[in-house]
């Protein structure tokens, strides 16, 4: 009954985990450049020790049932028109490679400001290396991601947005804001030569509705058949006990 109960507990937390990720999926289905995640199951070791004693995770769950890990989803779901020469979409998989205190960031996302001292400032804070326009002029960046300064007295090459890519974006850590940092299981970053700057566009929300709720109806199933297992492994417990008496 214990191995039923750890099974149904740790089922629980996996389910919950799954829930609250769809859940937030649904709270940005209109966000734009929102990337949307999904639930990653696995199984967890179930062999036992020479001791008898069942192998625990670092995390304190025992080494029964399965686990769940939320993992980014990072497809091409469309671009839009805003108008907004500051908007930046990547046709692609690439990502924008930030700077913000020293410490270097990626994004998929485009939304740039421009601040007081000409810096292409993006939506979490970070800015565009090496890249500082003056007010007067117009921004103009093409497709490889070179921005220009368009002004009667000529063009003026202001630099370039950086995009790079990763041989296993899922493996990025998320930082928030928008923003993944490099681990062992994404690889360094690489340059992306096959990702085209897109000025003037956002990408779509990728979250679809239905599908969304489709998940979260069969997680709440799913949830509830598992807390029955507790519940059942709780009334053998009440009917070993009632027999001792």
């Amino acid at each position: 009954m214990q191995i039923l109960n750890n099974i149904g507990a740790t089922a629980l937390r996996a389910y919950s985990t799954q829930v609250d990720t769809v859940a937030n999926n649904i709270a940005n289905v209109n966000t734009r450049d929102y990337t949307r995640q999904e639930s990653v199951f696995s199984g967890l070791v179930s062999t036992a020790l020479s001791k008898g004693v069942t192998p625990y995770l670092e995390d304190g769950n025992k080494g029964q049932s399965s686990m769940v890990t939320p993992r980014h989803v990072f497809q091409q779901p469309g671009l839009q028109p805003t108008d907004n020469p500051l908007d930046m979409a990547l046709a692609g998989d690439g990502f924008f490679r930030l700077e913000m205190d020293g410490q270097v960031f990626y994004s998929n996302r485009g939304e740039f400001n421009l601040d007081a001292q000409g810096n292409l400032v993006h939506s979490s804070g970070a800015v565009i290396p090496d890249v500082q326009l003056p007010h007067e002029g117009e921004l103009q960046v093409d497709n490889d991601g070179q921005a220009w300064l368009i002004n009667p007295d000529g063009d003026i090459e202001m630099g370039s947005l950086e995009v790079v890519t990763f041989a296993n974006p899922q493996g990025l850590e998320h930082i928030g804001g928008g923003c993944f940092v490099p681990s062992a299981a994404s690889g360094e970053p690489e340059p992306d030569t096959e990702a085209q700057v897109r000025q003037g566009y956002r990408k779509l929300p990728s979250v679809d509705l239905a599908e969304e709720m489709t998940r979260l109806i069969m997680a709440q199933r799913a949830y509830q058949v598992n807390a029955g297992t507790i519940r059942t492994a709780d009334e053998m417990w009440q009917r070993i006990n009632t027999l001792k008496r």
